[in-house]
């Protein structure tokens, strides 16, 4: 796996070929990456942020559809990324979109909302498949990764697990059944 994340310039560090000033999803530059990746063997190029972040039109599908195209020329796999638990990352949340959807979230056992929502809910882990898995399929990415991963006891009344630790088992068991969705998108998926 490659990781194109992680530019430093100075005390900034750039994570994405967009947030970089100066590359800002420049195919060509993408394409060189491809190129040297295809000539030493490297199978898997992580590249595009999430589509939680994404608004229509940013990015563009025809430049993802046509860098995925090159890649996958070259023996290379593409894909994208997702904030998991938070859903949002906001290095790359570039709209500052939202989720307003507190019932989903984990609470602590003093009903306080952590701020992350919880595997353990049902409603939100067909919400998280249904928005990532059509992406998947709509570009042929392969690769996807699955950031900030955060399991504790959950205590949302709103929630069907049993309240506290026992509830870990039922996030487990949720995020197992979003990774298997996008596992089945290709026999060459990758999530790590």
């Amino acid at each position: 796996i490659y990781n194109r994340y992680t530019q430093v310039e100075g005390d900034i560090v750039f994570y994405t070929m967009k947030d970089n000033p100066t590359l800002w999803l420049n195919s060509e530059l993408l394409k060189r990456d491809v190129d040297i990746l295809s000539s030493i063997n490297f199978n898997y190029l992580h590249v595009f942020p999430g589509v939680f972040e994404w608004v229509e039109g940013d990015p563009s599908p025809e430049v993802i559809k046509d860098f995925v195209k090159y890649a996958n020329s070259k023996g290379v796999h593409t894909g994208d990324y997702s904030g998991t638990n938070p859903v949002f990352c906001n290095h790359y949340n570039d709209y500052r979109n939202t989720l307003c959807k507190p019932q989903w979230k984990i609470d602590d056992v003093a009903g306080n909302e952590t701020g992350v929502f919880c595997f353990g809910d049902d409603e939100f882990v067909d919400y998280y498949i249904d928005t990532v898995v059509p992406n998947i399929k709509k570009y042929g990415f392969e690769v996807h990764c699955l950031d900030f991963l955060s399991i504790s006891p959950c205590f949302n009344s709103h929630h069907k697990h049993p309240a506290g630790r026992e509830s870990v088992y039922d996030q487990v068991k949720g995020l197992v059944k979003l990774l298997m969705a996008i596992r089945d998108t290709s026999p060459n998926m990758m999530t790590w």
